[in-house]
């Protein structure tokens, strides 16, 4: 992935196209270089317009309604498996001065965490949204290898 697409996640897609102009204007000898990048850049922009914002939790497929026998059940509430539990997500660092990511939670954008660090849930209403929906029809089970 060139500097340009890293840049572009980062900064959102305003600054992404920002972006590809500047650099458009310095590839002038190489069109193809920069197209190609466009059309990354588009794509990008077509999975934040399905997957951004769009959706509600009564959709998703991170969203689990609470069972009978939980709180929260008569009220409609569920919880959110792509939260993680804070304690889970983070570790110290080898030398002890610091932390960092346990692996696989590098990429979480949400985490929980109540006082024991026991044990937390992030509970949400159906009509509830956020930026790690995914419409539970668009995911596709990984095929096993074999």
């Amino acid at each position: 992935m060139s500097a340009a697409l890293k840049q572009a996640l980062e900064l959102g897609l305003d600054a992404a196209n920002q972006i590809l102009a500047e650099r458009k204007s310095a590839m002038d000898g190489h069109p193809h270089l920069w197209q190609l990048e466009q059309r990354a850049v588009d794509k990008i922009a077509a999975a934040l317009d399905a997957n951004t914002g769009q959706g509600r939790c009564g959709q998703c497929l991170h969203w689990v309604p609470r069972k009978q026998y939980e709180r929260g059940y008569r009220l409609g509430l569920g919880e959110c498996r792509a939260a993680y539990a804070l304690w889970d997500s983070v570790k110290w660092k080898d030398d002890g001065e610091g932390e960092e990511w346990a692996s696989g939670h590098e990429t979480a954008t949400a985490f929980v965490q109540d006082g024991s660090d026991y044990k937390a849930d992030l509970l949400t209403k159906p009509e509830h949204g956020c930026t790690m929906f995914i419409k539970e029809e668009q995911y596709e089970q990984p095929q096993a290898a074999t």
